[in-house]
């Protein structure tokens, strides 16, 4: 929500917020697996993968756009090198990974539930590249700057924003437990009179229940053509 409502501002957004914020976001999750792997392991294994495949996208996809934005923040303080060459790096992180231990996104089975992201996922790319093609062409013909190979160590995040606070579980005590299930209003001080007020009533005599159909269907009529309420 903090990342729409960035970009949703009138004029240029703020890049380096919006880094800060998508590097809090991947964080936040890569932290919530962790949690699970060390106190959950047995309920992970009950856990449709695809949803772990999911984790390990959003993970990813955040740190490539936390490094598109700062790269943009880059460019707009005419550093155009480390910009195209933090550039390049959040286009690394968006691509589908080769192996297991590379980096990128996890492959996505187009059979997968996860489908729905493979047209996001190819538009940010082709907006990458696009952003790329135009900084290179610019840097090639007015800036002249070096690009270096790798993006230094300074011009990295060094943590990420997080905009959720969190607020500790706690049990107040000495609290008194509700009934479960209690007809009617409960009095406020209930005594052995209030108590005989809660027992359900008597059946219905004897001689009620030998009646017939014909003689309670009879009975009936003659309330209604009486005008009484049922």
């Amino acid at each position: 929500m903090a990342v729409a409502t960035t970009l949703m501002k009138v004029g240029t957004p703020n890049y380096s917020v919006l880094a800060k914020l998508c590097m809090g976001i991947a964080d936040q999750i890569e932290e919530g697996v962790t949690i699970m792997r060390s106190k959950a392991g047995l309920q992970m294994q009950k856990i449709d993968k695809t949803f772990f495949t999911l984790l390990t996208c959003q993970i990813n996809m955040q740190r490539s756009f936390s490094s598109y934005f700062l790269a943009r923040c880059l460019w707009d303080k005419d550093e155009y090198g480390v910009a195209i060459a933090m550039l390049n790096d959040a286009r690394i992180g968006i691509k589908t990974r080769y192996t297991a231990t590379s980096r990128g996104l996890p492959e996505i089975d187009p059979k997968s539930p996860l489908r729905s992201l493979l047209c996001d996922l190819d538009k940010a790319r082709a907006h990458m590249d696009f952003v790329m093609r135009v900084w290179e062409k610019d840097n090639s013909t007015v800036y002249f700057e070096r690009v270096p190979t790798s993006v230094p160590q300074g011009k990295k995040l060094a943590a990420g924003v997080n905009l959720m606070k969190a607020v500790s579980y706690s049990l107040e005590d000495n609290i008194e437990p509700l009934p479960l299930s209690v007809p009617g209003k409960l009095p406020s001080a209930v005594s052995p009179a209030g108590l005989q007020s809660l027992d359900p009533p008597p059946p219905p005599p004897y001689d009620a229940l030998k009646k017939s159909d014909s003689d309670l269907a009879r009975e009936l009529q003659e309330k209604l053509n009486a005008g009484e309420d049922l």
